[in-house]
């Protein structure tokens, strides 16, 4: 009967030692930016032999590592094939947009080899948040996280599995929503603001004096008599100047009486006189 327990008991103890993982370790990360995911893969291998990993259709930038040593990714038939060795480490990257639906992120992770140790972790994009929060029983994320933690800017979830048999398969799905970053919109309203101030300044300080004048113009010559009037008008017509003789010719008025209402007219500094040569010019101010 001791016998029979001895020879149990060595038995079981060499099915144990005999246990081996094609996978020590995996570390997948999915971080998402904006619309598409930089996928990162750590792995770490317990038998030397092929491995066959999937690569989605769409992936882009792949990139691999072996023992920190950079290869050629050879994909067929959207595979990557690597012979491998007992403690090789592996390092994949590609981008892709394979797992994310408009603000869902919808995973199907297929255990394709006995694997001891697998660690996903989810990085949502810089400020999006849960639709709904972890604690709600109707949560935005399943299944729930191992770890939830933030880098100060976006949000980390982890899930830990191990002892992971060949053929099992992990669904993870989180909805998220982004934040309006309003920052970009207010700098853009105050550029605007800014710059319509400005504008306006630039078009009063170029057309408002103008507009000014022309009204000052206007008013003073209701209160003008109507020989005053006939000589502001005559003026207006010839680019608001005007020779002295030309007046008197267009006018008909005398000499002297012109002469008088000029004085008038500069006195209340209407217009004002300019002598070129032996001529004298009459100017609307």
């Amino acid at each position: 009967m001791n016998i029979l327990k001895i020879f149990a008991f060595i038995l079981a103890f060499l099915l144990v030692i005999n246990i081996s993982y094609a996978i020590e370790s995996q570390e997948v990360q999915y971080n998402i930016v904006g619309s598409r995911i930089v996928v990162q893969s750590i792995i770490k291998v317990d038998q030397s032999e092929t491995l066959i990993f999937p690569i989605p259709e769409d992936a882009e930038t792949i990139e691999l590592y072996i023992n920190n040593v950079k290869t050629e990714a050879v994909i067929q038939n959207n595979n990557l094939d690597l012979d491998l060795n007992k403690n090789d480490e592996i390092r994949l990257s590609y981008i892709t947009e394979e797992f994310i639906d408009n603000t869902n992120f919808l995973l199907n992770f297929p255990v394709l080899y006995d694997t001891e140790n697998l660690k996903i972790t989810l990085v949502l994009p810089e400020e999006a948040v849960l639709r709904k929060p972890i604690k709600d029983t109707t949560g935005s994320i399943y299944p729930r996280p191992d770890t939830a933690a933030t880098d100060g800017r976006s949000l980390i979830f982890i899930w830990e599995r191990s002892d992971l048999k060949q053929g099992e398969e992990i669904s993870i799905f989180a909805m998220y929503k982004t934040r309006i970053n309003l920052i970009p919109l207010i700098i853009v309203l105050v550029i605007f603001i800014i710059l319509s101030f400005i504008g306006y300044i630039f078009y009063i300080k170029k057309f408002g004096s103008t507009d000014r004048k022309k009204s000052k113009k206007e008013d003073i010559t209701e209160h003008l008599k109507e020989e005053e009037q006939q000589i502001v008008r005559i003026l207006k017509q010839r680019d608001d100047q005007c020779e002295q003789g030309t007046l008197r010719v267009v006018t008909g008025f005398s000499k002297a009486h012109l002469s008088r209402l000029l004085m008038e007219l500069e006195s209340r500094k209407i217009i004002y006189k300019e002598k070129r040569g032996k001529k004298n010019l009459i100017f609307l101010k």
